[in-house]
């Protein structure tokens, strides 16, 4: 593993105002507002990780539940301005989503470059990707807990863009940098390589060539009885307190809690057809 300097996808400015340390990483502070690991772990190291055996999967697997809820209101969201059509979810796991929305009418394809998760989403007919499909256009593109994994977020969003029908969107989900909660349980720099403010990722969007049409704080819905096995509390000293909690009446309080920490960002873009390259 290779760690290597980025300088800010906003404004080309090499940050060096430390804001937090954690596993050796810098999260580091740009004059612009953007938030991001510097150093950081190189492209293909980062790959590798993705592509390796899944160490949250027991979690992702009974979470499935919750997900399928929160990816339900998701699409809802998206059904009002937009009617069932070509859809793809990028960082689609185990096909949640891409189950959801063919439910829900939509022809909905995904791309995942972890293996274990790919198998398992082919073995439910789900119809996937290892990468991003060139020949196809689609009308939605979907980024649950994607854009911050990425090395070059405004690259990827540029790709989106290429891929869209005319008029077409783009969703995305990414922790709420301006939530104390995501700052004390969402650093994960060999992973979230960005951290977005509600300003930093509209300036990212349009910096693509996105219309950003809607753009508030959200939550998802959370198993807290199987948190303690996700990454976030792995290594947390409050994992044995989640897990002691689920046993005790006070756990529909904290699911209410926890359901409603607007620890999210979720945006739409429309793609503008003048985009400047």
């Amino acid at each position: 593993m290779n760690p290597s300097h980025t300088k800010c996808e906003l404004c080309g400015f090499e940050a060096k105002d430390v804001v937090h340390k954690k596993d050796g990483f810098n999260i580091v502070k740009c004059p612009c507002g953007l938030v991001y690991t510097n150093p950081r772990l190189d492209e293909r190291s980062t790959e590798n990780m993705y592509e390796d055996e899944l160490k949250d999967y027991e979690y992702y697997m009974r979470s499935i539940v919750c997900d399928e809820k929160t990816f339900d209101k998701r699409l809802w969201l998206i059904e009002r301005k937009f009617k069932p059509q070509p859809i793809l979810d990028m960082g689609a796991g185990t096909g949640t989503f891409i189950k959801i929305a063919c439910k829900r009418g939509w022809n909905a394809e995904g791309v995942e470059i972890n293996r274990r998760s790919f198998r398992f989403a082919v073995h439910n007919k789900c119809r996937m990707h290892k990468s991003v499909p060139r020949d196809k256009k689609f009308g939605v593109v979907n980024m649950s807990d994607y854009l911050e994994h990425t090395h070059h977020p405004v690259k990827t969003l540029q790709k989106m863009h290429n891929i869209l029908l005319p008029g077409g969107a783009i969703v995305i989900s990414v922790p709420n940098w301006s939530n104390p909660i995501t700052r004390m349980f969402q650093l994960k720099p060999m992973q979230h390589l960005f951290y977005f403010t509600k300003n930093t990722l509209i300036k990212t969007m349009e910096k693509a060539g996105f219309e950003v049409v809607y753009c508030r704080t959200t939550s998802r819905y959370r198993a807290l009885e199987n948190i303690h096995l996700g990454s976030t509390f792995r290594q947390s000293s409050l994992k044995h307190t989640f897990k002691l909690l689920t046993t005790m009446k006070l756990i529909y309080f904290i699911r209410l809690l926890a359901n409603n920490l607007h620890d999210d960002i979720l945006a739409v873009g429309i793609k503008k057809l003048n985009r400047m390259v």
